[in-house]
């Protein structure tokens, strides 16, 4: 039976058929599963977001499914026992039997068994591909470039309960803090007030409810009273969530919770990476369908992914937070607490090889973890912080020795590491492949981190690389679009197997359909030109197509 199911897949014959059931009226769920109230599809060519919005609709008992097979497989699977039983017309009476035997065997035991199989196929090839899509959204959104040493106001917008602001400086301390109300007139002239008076540089303006209203707000005031300033708009998932947790009360013990959200927007900005790690990933809204797959292989792999996201921006040893060491390849909770712990005792630590000093972390943890930890100098000090300069890169130390040997051999020293003489040096140097006389010490990959690290700068971000936040000082209105002629700068809030959503600026996530983007791969926070190809604003969705990256 196995194998001639295997066979009617590989046919392309089985088909996905979905209908309507028959139930009370919900124009909400009507419009949510409207696709799909008379769908058919054949296996090879359903999407992973077909399969979980089919089995979504059918839990919800809005949908009916069903596998249909061709007529092929029932006279193949008849055909296949007439000759394992043997099954002869000589006896007709024996022949009859036998016959019904196997048709209703086969209607009744194995072509529902078949459904199953092929069902189950489904829904696991769909959920893989949806947790492969969240942990694709979420390394982008965790390499999301810091926008560092800037005085950043967070705005968490809101109605009834009033906008909730924070200002953050560079350091990230907070400035100061504010409510105001839409309605209300005079908070205008208080939010013109705060940003003069802590001369904010870049507005952080959440996602949420009244995120239009609020951007229109700030808009105006920017035109009004000349402001310079410039804002974005961030996503707000899991700020909430966050801002009544233990760590957000530790962090901001006379802080009401409301204000808390506002200041993890701003810092949301200011460093993506550390601030986005106080909250689980999957309430992060990166993802497609995250809540029908598998909730320990998605936190499985989402842990994975952060792990990766951390090591390979590194954390600095004597600054890090206690979330954020844990985070480190190698290390655990209780690693990271004791990291905390000897930095309260022992003021900083000098040395990467100081890590084998706190108890837990043995050989074994320390080839984890030393090549992702850093230890940078103190200017206050003249750099004598120190004990080997190679600390604040990198480059790994079982490789010092290695990259102590390269230094001398282009006539430096290691207090140089760091020194734009011998970064530039190495960097105008072209290093393709090892050299002979380091080949019994280094490979190919060791030996280009070694130079990576050399002819990069000491605080080096490699988060600088990727799509910066799409800054704006004026918003647009959909009213404003022309269908086939607006073509619009915007960011791309989330990717699906479908297409893309991206932020414009007019109030509606538009959609990038995979057909539209003429053959480009387009990942979350990229910044790019479409073109406005359909609008509907009451029902709030737009088409867009491919037109250019920025």
């Amino acid at each position: 039976m196995l194998k001639i199911s295997d066979m009617i897949k590989d046919t392309k014959y089985i088909q996905i058929q979905s209908l309507r059931r028959k139930t009370k009226e919900n124009s909400k769920v009507r419009d949510k599963y409207g696709n799909y109230h008379d769908f058919t599809i054949s296996y090879q060519h359903i999407k992973p977001h077909q399969i979980l919005a089919l089995n979504r609709g059918e839990s919800e008992k809005f949908l009916s499914l069903k596998i249909i097979f061709p007529d092929s497989f029932e006279y193949l699977f008849v055909k296949f026992c007439v000759r394992r039983f043997k099954v002869y017309k000589d006896n007709m009476f024996r022949y009859n039997l036998i016959q019904s035997c196997i048709e209703d065997g086969f209607k009744r035991l194995v072509l529902p068994s078949a459904q199953r199989r092929i069902r189950s196929q489904l829904t696991q090839f769909a959920m893989k591909e949806s947790i492969n899509v969240f942990a694709m959204n979420l390394r982008k959104l965790l390499l999301t470039p810091p926008l560092k040493n800037k005085t950043i106001l967070g705005l968490d917008p809101g109605f009834q309960n009033g906008c909730k602001m924070a200002v953050v400086g560079m350091d990230g301390e907070v400035l100061g803090t504010e409510i105001l109300y839409l309605h209300n007139k005079g908070s205008h002239c208080k939010l013109s007030n705060l940003i003069k008076e802590h001369r904010v540089e870049f507005i952080a303006l959440g996602n949420g409810t009244a995120c239009r209203e609020t951007e229109t707000l700030v808009t105006s005031l920017i035109k009004r009273d000349s402001l310079n300033v410039m804002y974005t708009i961030v996503n707000e998932q899991g700020a909430s969530i966050y801002s009544c947790s233990k760590l957000a009360k530790k962090e901001f013990p006379t802080m009401e919770p409301n204000l808390i959200s506002a200041v993890s927007i701003a810092s949301r900005l200011r460093d993506p990476l550390a601030e986005y790690l106080k909250i689980e990933p999957k309430h992060l809204g990166v993802g497609m369908y995250q809540h029908d797959v598998s909730e320990c292989k998605l936190k499985k792999t989402l842990e994975e992914i952060v792990s990766e996201c951390v090591s390979f921006v590194g954390v600095d040893l004597n600054t890090a937070p206690s979330y954020l060491l844990e985070k480190v390849s190698g290390l655990n909770v209780t690693n990271a607490k004791d990291i905390i712990e000897w930095r309260k005792k022992n003021k900083s630590f000098k040395s990467r090889y100081d890590l084998m000093d706190i108890k837990g972390i043995g050989k074994k943890k320390f080839e984890l973890a030393a090549g992702f930890v850093r230890i940078f100098p103190d200017p206050d000090k003249n750099y004598n912080n120190l004990s080997n300069p190679l600390d604040s890169t990198m480059i790994h130390p079982e490789s010092y020795d290695a990259a102590k040997e390269i230094i001398i051999q282009h006539g430096f020293s290691l207090r140089d590491v760091g020194s734009p003489k011998l970064i530039n040096h190495f960097k105008s140097i072209s290093f393709s492949s090892l050299p002979s006389k380091l080949s019994e010490k280094l490979d190919q990959k060791s030996y280009e981190i070694i130079i990576g690290g050399l002819s990069s700068e000491l605080k080096s971000d490699c988060r600088e690389t990727e799509s910066k936040p799409l800054f704006r000082k004026d918003s647009l209105s959909a009213k404003d679009l022309v269908v086939n002629k607006s073509i619009l700068q915007g960011k791309v809030v989330n990717v699906t197997h479908f297409g893309a959503f991206i932020d414009c600026g007019v109030g509606i996530d538009g959609l990038l359909h995979t057909s539209k983007m003429c053959g480009q791969k387009i990942e979350l926070g990229q910044r790019l030109s479409v073109r406005v190809i359909s609008l509907d604003i009451s029902s709030r969705r737009m088409s867009l197509k491919f037109e250019g990256f920025e």
